[in-house]
């Protein structure tokens, strides 16, 4: 007797979960106060239970509708490196090498236009040479003359052929040494050119050379300005790559996202329309 309720009570457990509302005498899970059966058209009998859970779980998966990832990343959030300054001190150096070169030239110039006026017989400074020796001699000359006279008239050989002979002789004798001296100086003038003319060469050299130090330094402070201009600019580039790849991804997930929650809905609309199939 034991056995039969048992198996009673087995057929009755079994029963509850029937989709069948009339199954159980003492109700079922879809009719467990044992309302009257429900009557269903166009398919077969349905678990009332089972539909509740289905339109509770499209709800909810309605409800829970994913929430757009929001990128909010931008070029003003970009931090660049502050444009390159060169010291101070450097450039004070620069002035300073700009200047000395300017002075050097100058000096080459003057010894440059000294260097012309020895070179040209008849430039200002040799015609003034000439007239400095031609004074000397004439001094030189007519003191010789004055003393010849002298002595002839002490001789009482005054005045006369001898006197004239003497002072032509004199005079003879000062216009060779003008024409001597004007080679000496115009030798002089040579000698004094080539070397005008080297320390020009010189100073032209030194200032090339102190115009190119500077020329390299600026060269090299702007080659940092560059540089830097450059890195800022890679930086940028790469910054909003960053981003676009970053927004890229971000409407991919939401659209991945969404389109996930799509299908549930579809799908449990589905299964739900199936259960009246």
């Amino acid at each position: 007797m034991s056995q039969n309720i048992r198996k009673a009570d087995w057929t009755k457990f079994l029963n509850w979960g029937s989709a069948n509302p009339a199954a159980g005498a003492s109700g079922s899970k879809t009719n467990p106060l044992q309302f009257s059966p429900v009557t269903t058209y166009g398919g077969s009998n349905m678990n009332p239970w089972m539909i509740g859970l289905g339109a509770a779980g499209g709800l909810l998966n309605y409800l829970n509708r994913p929430e757009d990832i929001g990128f909010t990343g931008s070029m003003d959030n970009f931090q660049s490196t502050d444009p390159y300054r060169a010291d101070p001190d450097l450039l004070r150096s620069i002035s300073g090498i700009g200047n000395r070169a300017k002075t050097l030239d100058q000096y080459g110039d003057k010894f440059m236009s000294q260097y012309d006026q020895m070179l040209d017989p008849n430039s200002a400074y040799n015609r003034s040479q000439y007239g400095q020796l031609r004074e000397q001699v004439g001094d030189t000359t007519a003191q010789t003359v004055s003393n010849q006279n002298a002595l002839l008239a002490q001789r009482g050989m005054g005045g006369g052929g001898m006197g004239g002979l003497l002072s032509a002789a004199a005079q003879n004798r000062g216009n060779e040494s003008v024409h001597q001296g004007i080679l000496g100086i115009q030798q002089g003038s040579l000698a004094g050119a080539g070397q005008f003319g080297g320390m020009a060469s010189q100073a032209a050299q030194a200032a090339g050379g102190l115009a190119t130090q500077a020329a390299g330094i600026r060269s090299d402070i702007d080659a940092r300005r560059l540089a830097n201009q450059q890195f800022n600019v890679q930086g940028q580039n790469q910054y909003q790559q960053y981003l676009d790849m970053a927004k890229y991804n971000a409407d991919v997930q939401n659209q991945n996202a969404n389109q996930a929650w799509m299908n549930n809905n579809m799908g449990l609309l589905g299964g739900m329309f199936g259960m009246f199939g």
